[in-house]
């Protein structure tokens, strides 16, 4: 059965629905009471073409129950899966709750800490805040034992002497920052590791001659407040690599854990959020429709250029802000390896950009609003772009599968990998 009707039809249901109800209630109890006394027989053929009438007003009464609950049902169905996509709730348990359990028990038996985490949270329905506690974040003062032990001294004080921010959740032993930190610091005394992965996207690379974190190029391109780690965009991992002719290329590279997406932009500051909902507007013009332009972000007057590296007639595909929902992050980094390129004074020859991802995460990998029917992120992330190929994406799992088959592992990099087998099953 087609359920979908015009709003008119849908308000008619909504109105006549429970006198529907009341008629069937009615008619059943009397037709009930004429069953047991046996009076059908009794009735005049008027009063038996009255009763045939209402038995037809009854079966219609029925139709109309049944196709307002089936809508309703339908309804429920489409909000239910918008939850799964956003990461919301799932049919079975998500991989978010699988790590969170996992986490805690590792806090309680490896690291032999019971004190729990504490967050400052708003109160559900009111302003009040109250403090919440959780088993999977540490205490604060406790939070570099998120970090392997074997990078735990260096890795901090190269965090200040960069001076790089970690980020606000540095505590949690989900925090996505710790973990790429955890996987590409060792890597840093290892680079051809890497390099040896990375050369089926580059078959010209050479040497990985530097890794680096929270990369924001060589100048504010966007005018956005902050440094590295805070309030600017900031690439999580930088891989700096040369070629065979010399040259100098880079990859910045998006990572992600348990997150549910790349993240949305956010509205709290923006005067008008129902802008965010009419794409053509939006990009027809920004500066009225786009709260991060009235601001002074330039994104939009970068990709927007006939040099940007996006197709303007992708962009027009969504109904709202292409980069309203999953892919604000994206695009940032996007721009941010655009800029960077352009620049001469970075130095560098290429510069691309790739996401690194767990391939257990299938929240990450369904888009809460797909793009012309597609809900892979990185797919429909390619279309957007001039040059989909720029875009390269892998998982964390390909990664580390390369490092195991490497012959002569030094043994510090097998404790490394005992360790996050042990920590995140990897």
């Amino acid at each position: 059965m087609n359920l979908k009707m015009s709003k008119g039809f849908s308000k008619w249901l909504q109105m006549i629905e429970p006198n529907a109800k009341y008629f069937m209630w009615v008619f059943g109890m009397v037709l009930a009471i004429a069953t047991v006394v046996n009076i059908l027989d009794m009735l005049t053929p008027s009063s038996r073409l009255i009763l045939v009438i209402s038995l037809i007003l009854f079966f219609f009464a029925g139709l109309i129950v049944f196709i307002s609950d089936l809508q309703r049902s339908k309804q429920k169905g489409t909000e239910i899966r918008q939850k799964i996509r956003k990461g919301e709730m799932n049919r079975k348990r998500t991989f978010y709750e699988e790590m969170k359990a996992k986490m805690a028990i590792y806090k309680a038996k490896t690291l032999r800490i019971t004190e729990k985490g504490e967050r400052t949270i708003r109160e559900k329905g009111t302003r009040n805040t109250i403090i919440k506690e959780y088993e999977h974040i540490l205490p604060v003062r406790l939070w570099n034992q998120n970090l392997w032990s074997g990078i735990r001294r260096e890795a901090i004080a190269y965090f200040s002497r960069k001076k790089i921010k970690w980020h606000d959740q540095r505590d949690n032993l989900l925090s996505s920052q710790i973990l790429c930190v955890n996987i590409f610091f060792p890597l840093r005394n290892n680079a051809s590791l890497l390099g040896g992965f990375l050369r089926k996207f580059y078959p010209s690379l050479a040497e990985v001659t530097g890794i680096d974190f929270e990369y924001i190029g060589p100048k504010n391109y966007f005018k956005e407040p902050g440094g590295r780690g805070y309030n600017r965009t900031s690439a999580d991992v930088a891989i700096t690599w040369e070629d065979t002719k010399t040259k100098s290329n880079l990859l910045l590279v998006e990572f992600k854990f348990t997150e549910s997406s790349f993240g949305e932009c956010g509205k709290s500051e923006n005067p008008d959020q129902e802008r965010c909902n009419h794409g053509e507007l939006v990009i027809s013009s920004p500066q009225t429709e786009c709260y991060r332009s009235e601001v002074g972000r330039p994104y939009w007057d970068i990709i927007l250029s006939p040099q940007g590296p996006f197709l303007r007639e992708t962009l027009n595909k969504t109904q709202y802000c292409p980069f309203r929902y999953d892919f604000y992050q994206l695009m940032r980094n996007q721009l941010l390896a655009k800029c960077v390129a352009e620049d001469e004074d970075s130095g560098f020859h290429t510069v691309e950009f790739a996401a690194c991802y767990d391939d257990r995460n299938k929240t990450l990998m369904n888009l809460s609003h797909p793009i012309a029917g597609n809900s892979n992120p990185f797919t429909s992330w390619q279309s957007f772009l001039k040059n989909p190929s720029s875009f390269k994406y892998f998982t964390i799992q390909q990664l580390l599968e390369h490092i195991a088959h490497t012959d002569n592992l030094p043994s510090e990099l097998q404790q490394w990998r005992t360790y996050l087998n042990k920590r995140y099953d990897l």
